[in-house]
């Protein structure tokens, strides 16, 4: 059994990142966290049933495990008191990085820890190789690189579609790939090797290809964050190596390498600050690069932390935050107005999790990094003092993205092969008919799990598509109900769903006088007002939320179903939570304008434009806005 716990987890790690199932909604995202999913409820079955088979539960005594259940612990902790749950628990399809997901890589890295012998590992890093070289290769051909077109379906989140997650997964991929040739002992291997870390690291995402024909002397590739990490962790693993390979003192050698490890971390403390205080040549030259959206999306989040600095506003609620701190200058400066992380994972822990998250994230990787030392002082094998080298260079490049499924598995398998050489402790269950009822509950517990986490975020993911993907009428109007029971960011979905109905309602607009045309948008208007009736006790502090529900109210109106005051205290409500967009305003206007309140939709018109002034799209909104509300449409 634990055999095929080794063999299905090699296999798993090998197919995780080529995973691409279009038939889902944000395929490649959904597609890796729902295998890891299964997965891992699967191999956490397996290894429960071998275990209560034989009479004793065998793990690992590890200060990693502990410090992973206490940083889920915290997670919990800050979901609880913070301001929505179940998107916390959740998250939602285009990320797939909530409690959920730990708990699963938790109990991933619980099992392979416990099953794995050092000469297991040999094969887990094979597989990380091949698959990050067969990413590595579609990246050459792929539009960053020649440009074939042979992959033009690799959107929506996949490693090939998004630099950040690709780049993420690729510095990981090189780092644990120089780690795995280590374990070779047939040169087979070691070329195989050979090629796989030059595909990886010679891709377009980490090496910039201008530099071959002349026109740059910058190596720096499309995924800049990764890439350039990727060249100072190789300075600074070259600098450790020489003094590995010349130094007698293992002791000197492990000081030094953990005081380039804090001197990189120092380094970038003050980098940060710098940046974020706005002076200095890092500032100016980050301002150059990312623009000034970023930095004020940053400012924003501090402001947040402060307000609740200990426990933060709960892991994925970061809209809370942003919607509240607009900055208008935003509304110029980038259309896309929907921040759900600050992109930077500093700040991310401290919004979400607060100082307690911030501890426990150190906490795992303090434990890392002792035990990788430890070990090098045991066993003089240089590749341990890499692990905590390539966690802080983790760290670096998730200062202008954030972690996503991919790279998360890589850094559980990094932990997972430190704990696994840790001492076994025991559990023993000698009453047979005790272990034949605990291999039962195992078996229930999996199909449960299964159904909870598996099978129900997929029905609800594919609700999405039929509901997209040209559904009859009598198909929508049975699916529409669906919505009020969506586990994975409703608000989300729903938002976005009803964004398309009315888009596709102003098809119709010439004809919504017409019996059969206007029954039909009603039906349809009213079950997404009931969908939004109905998680309006949730979501009734979010702005987006409000801001969508009243413009599906005013949208509603035209086809006659009159809910103009329900309307008019939603958006409201939405400019309480937040005054300083001029969207909800000209929404209000027309909201008032229906009501026949014309002063008052003027007003509020006029007041539209005030919110900012400079910017050009805001003035046509408020001439838009006048010109309607003077002339009855």
């Amino acid at each position: 059994m634990q055999n095929a716990i080794r063999n299905i987890f090699v296999v798993a790690v090998f197919l995780f990142p080529l995973l691409y199932f279009k038939a889902f909604f944000f395929p490649a995202v959904y597609s890796h966290a729902v295998f890891i999913y299964f997965i891992a409820e699967l191999l956490f079955l397996l290894y429960l049933w071998h275990d209560f088979g034989r009479g004793k539960i065998t793990f690992k005594k590890s200060y990693i495990t502990i410090a992973l259940a206490i940083y889920i612990a915290v997670l919990f902790l800050t979901a609880l008191t913070g301001v929505d749950f179940g998107k916390s628990f959740w998250s939602s399809y285009n990320r797939m990085t909530g409690i959920i997901t730990w708990l699963h890589y938790f109990a991933l890295f619980f099992v392979v820890s416990a099953v794995s012998k050092r000469e297991d590992w040999k094969y887990v890093f094979r597989a990380i190789m091949l698959s990050g070289a067969v990413l590595a290769l579609v990246s050459w051909v792929g539009e960053d690189g020649f440009n074939t077109g042979l992959f033009p379906y690799l959107k929506d989140g996949s490693f090939l579609g998004n630099n950040s997650y690709s780049g993420a997964y690729f510095l990981l991929a090189f780092f644990l790939s120089l780690i795995g040739v280590v374990f070779e002992t047939k040169k087979i291997w070691k070329w195989v090797y050979t090629a796989g870390l030059a595909v990886i690291f010679f891709n377009p995402d980490m090496f910039n290809f201008d530099v071959w024909s002349g026109k740059t002397f910058n190596l720096i590739g499309e995924a800049r964050a990764s890439s350039a990490v990727v060249w100072i962790g190789l300075a600074v693993l070259g600098a450790i190596f020489a003094v590995y390979r010349f130094a007698k003192n293992k002791k000197l050698v492990a000081g030094i390498a953990a005081f380039l490890f804090i001197a990189i971390l120092g380094v970038y403390v003050y980098g940060f600050t710098s940046i974020l205080s706005g002076k200095g040549v890092l500032y100016d030259k980050f301002l150059e690069i990312d623009g000034p959206v970023r930095l004020t999306v940053w400012d924003s989040t501090i402001q947040g932390i402060k307000e609740r600095p200990i426990l933060g506003y709960g892991s994925g609620n970061f809209d809370y935050i942003s919607d509240r701190r607009l900055d208008p200058k935003l509304l110029a400066l980038d259309e896309d107005l929907f921040f759900d992380h600050p992109h930077n994972l500093t700040l991310d822990v401290f919004i979400s999790a607060g100082v307690l998250g911030a501890l426990g994230m150190f906490l795992i990787f303090a434990a890392a990094a002792h035990k990788s030392i430890k070990l090098y002082l045991k066993e003089n094998k240089f590749y341990f003092l890499v692990i905590p080298l390539v966690l802080v260079l983790h760290f670096l490049q998730l200062q202008t993205f954030l972690e996503g499924p991919g790279s998360l598995l890589l850094v559980f398998i990094m932990l997972a092969f430190l704990a696994s050489r840790e001492p076994d402790l025991e559990l023993k269950v000698s009453i047979l008919r005790l272990r034949n009822l605990l291999k039962t509950g195992a078996v229930v517990a999996f199909i449960v799990a299964s159904y909870l986490w598996v099978f129900v975020p997929t029905e609800q993911n594919l609700l999405y598509i039929k509901l997209t993907s040209g559904a009859t009428v009598e198909e929508r109007q049975q699916l529409l109900p669906k919505l009020k029971e969506i586990k994975v960011d409703p608000l989300y979905i729903i938002n976005l769903l009803s964004d398309g109905f009315m888009r596709g309602a102003m098809h119709y607009r010439d004809r919504f006088d017409e019996p059969a045309i206007k029954g039909v948008l009603q039906g349809e208007f009213k079950m997404f007002l009931d969908t939004y009736e109905s998680f309006e006790s949730r979501y009734k502090d979010n702005f987006k939320f409000n801001f969508q529900y009243g413009k599906v109210i005013n949208a509603a109106n035209a086809v006659g179903v009159n809910k103009l005051e329900k309307g008019e205290e939603i958006i409201r409500r939405a400019i309480t939570i937040s005054d300083l967009y001029p969207h909800p305003y000209a929404l209000l206007a027309f909201n008032l304008y229906f009501q026949e309140r014309y002063d008052e939709a003027l007003e509020v018109a006029e007041t539209a434009i005030t919110k900012d002034p400079s910017d050009s799209r805001a003035q046509t909104l408020r001439d838009l806005i006048i010109s309607r509300a003077l002339q009855p449409l």
